[in-house]
C-alpha cells in the first residue's frame, strides 16, 4: 500500500546513530584488511569476541566519510555474526538456570552486535537515498531483519523494549514502500529458518508481537508467538482509512509504540489501519501446547481487547510510595504462608524459637489499586514469569492488626529505558490459606473470600477434576471441597472454583 509523501518525508533522514566530528584512527575502511582482521581475532571468548565487533562496527557505522566500500565493509561482517547467531540460538534453547557464564555473557551481549550491523545497513540506505539513488533491497532487509531479531532477543531475556527500534522498523518499510521493494525476497545468510523473506512480513509480524502486549506473555508462549508471527502477519492487511470495526489504529511515524498508539491514538497524527478480521476469524482458541499455553486464545483476547476499546483499567491506579519484598513461586510462597500461620515456630542456628523473619526480594510499590499493584525492581534483578505467583510483604507493617501484604499474580512484567523492572500484580482478595492436596500432599493455596461467597484453588497444573469431592489439609483446619470449574490455567499452575462443602 503506497505511503502519503507527507509522512515520507524523514525517509532521506532516518534514525541512524549520529556520525563522529571526525574518522576515529582505528576504523578500519579496506575490505582486505577489515577481513584479515576479522580472521586474526581470537574464537576462543565469544562475549570478547562480540565486543570488539560492535567496537568496530560502530566506528564504521559512525565515520563520517563513507564510500563506495561501506556495503562491501558491512558484507565482510555476515559470516562471523552468522555464526555467533547461531551460538546464540542453541544458547536460548536451554533454560536460564543451566546456561554457562559464557551463554549467559554471549545472550547479554549480542542484541548490541546485531542493532549495531543493522544500524549500519540502515545508514548504508540513508546513503543511497541521499545520492539520489534507489535504496538496495537486501540493505532494508537486513537492517529490519536484525532489528525484529534484537527486540525479539530483548524481550526473551530482559523483557526490554526500545522505541528507537520501532521507529526505525518503521521508517524502513516505509522506504520499502515507497520504492515497490516491500515484497522482493531476498535469501541473507542472516535469516534463520523461522524468518520472513520480505519487508512487509517482517513489518507486520513485529507489529503483532508488539501489539499483543508480549510483557503479559510467559517466556514460553513468546518463543511459540516467534515461530508462528510469520503466518499471522501475512493475514494482516493495512488501509489509510477506517472501514470496519476489526481494525487497530497504526502511527506511521513510528514514534510511539503500536500497543500505546492504539490504546489511546493521537489525533493530531496521521493514522493508518490495520486489519486483523481474517486473523482472529482463524483463530482455534483452546488448544494448550506442551506447556499450557492457549496462544490463539490469548491473542483472541489481547486484540480483541484493542479492538473493543476494552484497554481501560476496571479499577483506577493511586501513587503509593512503600518498601516491599517478595517471594515467588507457587511452593515457596506456601512455605512462607506456613511460616506465618499461628502457632507456628521456628528456630535459629543455636535451637531457640524465633518468629519468621522478612526475607525474598526487595522492591518498591509505585502504585495500588482496589485489585492489584504495580512494583519497581532494581534492574539487575532476573524479571519473574507472568503468571507466577508471589507474597509480598511490607517492610514496615503499620496498624492494628498490621496490614502485611498480600499474595497476588504477576500480570505484567517489562524493563523501561532506565533499566528498572516493573511488575503488575493481581491480588487475590480475602485470606489465602496455605493447603497441601492429593496424595503426594501437594503445595496449595486456598483463596476464600467470605464477603462474595468466593471460593478457590491455586493447585499445580493438572490437579483438577471435574465434580471431585476434595479435602485441603490446612496448618490448623482442614476444608471439604468439590471442584465446580477450571477457571483458567497459566504456566505451571491452575486456578479451580470450589463448592465449600462445610
Amino acid at each position: 500500500m503506497p505511503i502519503p509523501s507527507s509522512e515520507l518525508a524523514a525517509t532521506s533522514s532516518l534514525a541512524t546513530p549520529e556520525p563522529a566530528p571526525a574518522r576515529h584512527p582505528d576504523t578500519i575502511t579496506s575490505p582486505r584488511e577489515l577481513r584479515q582482521w576479522l580472521s586474526d581475532l581470537p574464537a576462543v571468548d565469544s562475549t570478547q569476541l562480540v565486543r570488539q565487533l560492535s567496537h568496530q562496527l560502530s566506528l564504521l557505522v559512525r565515520d563520517p566519510r563513507p564510500d563506495a566500500k561501506f556495503q562491501p565493509l558491512l558484507q565482510c561482517y555476515h559470516e562471523i555474526v552468522e555464526s555467533l547467531q547461531e551460538q546464540a540460538v542453541e544458547s536460548r534453547k536451554r533454560s536460564p538456570e543451566t546456561r554457562s557464564h559464557a551463554q549467559i555473557s554471549l545472550l547479554t551481549s549480542i542484541p548490541h552486535l546485531l542493532h549495531e550491523l543493522a544500524n549500519g545497513h540502515m545508514r548504508s540506505v540513508e546513503l543511497q537515498l541521499k545520492a539520489g539513488g534507489t535504496p538496495d533491497a537486501e540493505d532494508i532487509y537486513v537492517a529490519q531483519l536484525l532489528m525484529r531479531r534484537a527486540i525479539h532477543w530483548e524481550l526473551l531475556e530482559y523483557r526490554m523494549f526500545r522505541p528507537v527500534v520501532w521507529q526505525q522498523i518503521v521508517q524502513l518499510y516505509n522506504v520499502a514502500t515507497l520504492y515497490g521493494l516491500e515484497c522482493v525476497s531476498v535469501d541473507s545468510d542472516l535469516r534463520l529458518a523461522e524468518d520472513p523473506t520480505n519487508t512487509h512480513d517482517l513489518f507486520f509480524s513485529s507489529l503483532a508481537l508488539l501489539l499483543a502486549d508480549p510483557y503479559r506473555l510467559p517466556n514460553h508462549c513468546i518463543r511459540e508467538l516467534e515461530y508462528k508471527l510469520p503466518e499471522y502477519a501475512a493475514k494482516l492487511q493495512m488501509s489509510p482509512d477506517k472501514t470496519s470495526s476489526q481494525q487497530i489504529p497504526l502511527d506511521l511515524s513510528g514514534r510511539i509504540s503500536p500497543l500505546h498508539y492504539a490504546r489511546q491514538p493521537d489525533p493530531s497524527l496521521p493514522a493508518h489501519y490495520v486489519s486483523f478480521g481474517q486473523l482472529l476469524t482463524d483463530l482455534t482458541p483452546g488448544r494448550l501446547d506442551d506447556a499450557g499455553c492457549d496462544l490463539d486464545g490469548w491473542l483472541e483476547q489481547s486484540l480483541g481487547g484493542l479492538l473493543a476499546g476494552g484497554h481501560e483499567r476496571r479499577h483506577p491506579r493511586r501513587a503509593r510510595s512503600a518498601d516491599y519484598h517478595f517471594v515467588i513461586g507457587l511452593k515457596t510462597v506456601h512455605e512462607r504462608l506456613r511460616s506465618l500461620q499461628p502457632g507456628y515456630t521456628a528456630a535459629n542456628s543455636a535451637g531457640i524459637e524465633c518468629a519468621p523473619t522478612l526475607s525474598g526480594i526487595p522492591c518498591v510499590q509505585n502504585d495500588i489499586s482496589s485489585s492489584g499493584a504495580g512494583f519497581v525492581l532494581p534492574g539487575n534483578q532476573h524479571y519473574p514469569d507472568p503468571g507466577e505467583w508471589a507474597l509480598f510483604e511490607l517492610d514496615s507493617p503499620a496498624g492494628n492488626p498490621p496490614v502485611c501484604g498480600f499474595v497476588g499474580q504477576i500480570k505484567r512484567c517489562m524493563r523501561d529505558e532506565d533499566d528498572y523492572l516493573r511488575i503488575g500484580v493481581e491480588r487475590l482478595l480475602g485470606n489465602v490459606i496455605p493447603v497441601n492436596v492429593g496424595p503426594a500432599k501437594k503445595p496449595a493455596l486456598f483463596n476464600a473470600n467470605q464477603e462474595k461467597s468466593s471460593y478457590r484453588l491455586i493447585a499445580p497444573h493438572g490437579y483438577y477434576e471435574a465434580e471431585k469431592v476434595d479435602v485441603l489439609v490446612g496448618s490448623n483446619k482442614d476444608y471439604r471441597v468439590k471442584h465446580k470449574k477450571l477457571l483458567s490455567r497459566e504456566g505451571s499452575t491452575e486456578i479451580i472454583q470450589l463448592v465449600l462443602m462445610g
